[in-house]
């Protein structure tokens, strides 16, 4: 089963470094040294041309500087997208061209667990929402305890 936490309003730009800067702290914490990445909505035209690229993990905030430095899109304008394996699952974090934060998942585990609590704890009122069986009806409404 697909799952998906999102911050269900708009974060200011200081908000969404601070939040980029604590789940790039989350998974050093975790040991993940890498991932990948993807520019992607405004920024992916003039840089990278869409193609996903793996990084260390102590790369990430510079490169995204250097993207930024270079006039090429801006955290909260254009979309950003982290991917990782974590066991046997993926988990994807779009820092939204909205200027909001989506976390995609398959299958509950820590990390999952530890972003829930700090978007919680940092007043995001994270949302919780299970993909739907059928193909067009709406994402339902979840708990963190209902995730398989």
């Amino acid at each position: 089963m697909k799952y998906k936490i999102v911050t269900d309003h708009e974060l200011s730009e200081e908000l969404l470094r601070k939040q980029l800067q604590a789940i790039i702290s989350l998974f050093k914490k975790n040991k993940i040294n890498s991932i990948i990445i993807q520019f992607g909505f405004a920024w992916a035209s003039e840089f990278n041309n869409w193609n996903n690229m793996e990084l260390k993990i102590n790369d990430v905030i510079p490169m995204v500087c250097f993207v930024e430095d270079r006039s090429y899109g801006k955290l909260g304008c254009d979309d950003l997208t982290f991917k990782k394996q974590i066991d046997q699952f993926w988990i994807e974090i779009v820092f939204c061209h909205h200027a909001g934060i989506e976390c995609s998942f398959i299958g509950k585990n820590n990390i999952i667990k530890k972003i829930y609590n700090l978007w919680k704890m940092e007043k995001l009122n994270p949302q919780i929402f299970e993909e739907p069986l059928k193909k067009y009806p709406k994402w339902k409404k979840i708990t963190l305890k209902e995730i398989k």
